[in-house]
């Protein structure tokens, strides 16, 4: 499963970390089930998206979960790949590929932008677009949409399309009735602030956030023959520790009305 293994999102460990690097696709599901640990702790908050978009609470659940595992799609990109060379050539020659730089200096949010427009044709989930275009700009910035070609080669527009399917199999497909909007209107602002939030919560590595143990947990996906098992599996570590005191405590901490401390985290996760 090269979507699984042969990309990586984070690559700044803490010295005691079990692996020093962490695939993308485990930190993009991180950020999901950070985000929905976070809607539980501040229903207030999914109750006013939805009521603005008009959308039940579980459906705007949906779309907001679905948005922040989507919200780093540009990673799989060779043009963020290549950011650390030594590493990229150790995934490729593992996964049986030559490593391939890109000219492409766009971000990763904006190629995420360009590489959610054409995989969104492809599996006709255009309602979801203007979720995942606030997703992806979570930087704090709008994003633009720059060619994928300088950027991406085929097999990684390719994992990148697994990886979205498997997303869409654990989490669900939404369904958009043919008046569905698309544009989330002031909306856009809300939904990208939560993913920016669920993302700080995702990437610190000092709250006691679940790590990567790829080995054995790749060794479990292989039995299963199902890469959703696994995802399911790291979704669901999530959600244990989201309702332990710690996970908790964290969430009431940084999301508490008239809170003015800065995060533990101030510099804002790549």
């Amino acid at each position: 499963m090269p979507f699984l293994t042969a990309y990586w999102g984070k690559a700044q460990p803490r010295p005691d970390a079990v692996q020093s690097w962490h695939p993308v696709a485990y930190h993009s599901l991180d950020v999901a089930a950070a985000m929905a640990a976070l809607l539980d702790v501040r229903p207030a908050w999914l109750a006013a998206v939805a009521a603005a978009l008009n959308l039940s609470p579980e459906a705007c659940r949906q779309r907001l979960v679905l948005a922040a595992a989507l919200h780093d799609l540009g990673k799989f990109a060779e043009n963020f790949q290549c950011k650390v060379p030594a590493l990229q050539q150790l995934l490729s020659a593992e996964a049986g590929r030559t490593p391939h730089a890109r000219l492409s200096t766009s971000g990763h949010g904006d190629i995420g932008h360009s590489l959610w427009k054409a995989l969104a044709r492809e599996r006709r989930l255009r309602g979801l677009t203007p979720w995942v275009q606030a997703a992806v700009a979570h930087h704090g910035a709008p994003t633009t949409d720059p060619a994928l070609n300088n950027a991406m080669t085929e097999a990684s527009i390719t994992d990148a399309g697994a990886f979205t399917d498997a997303a869409l199999d654990l989490i669900g497909r939404p369904a958009f009735p043919d008046n569905y909007p698309e544009e989330l209107g002031a909306e856009t602002w809300r939904v990208t602030g939560l993913v920016i939030l669920a993302d700080w919560i995702g990437s610190n590595q000092s709250w006691g956030t679940p790590v990567t143990r790829l080995t054995q947990e790749i060794g479990t996906m292989e039995k299963s023959g199902s890469p959703s098992s696994l995802l399911s599996c790291r979704i669901l570590g999530w959600w244990s520790w989201s309702g332990s005191s710690r996970g908790t405590r964290l969430i009431n901490t940084l999301t508490a009305r008239g809170n003015r401390r800065r995060s533990p985290s101030s510099k804002r996760p790549e």
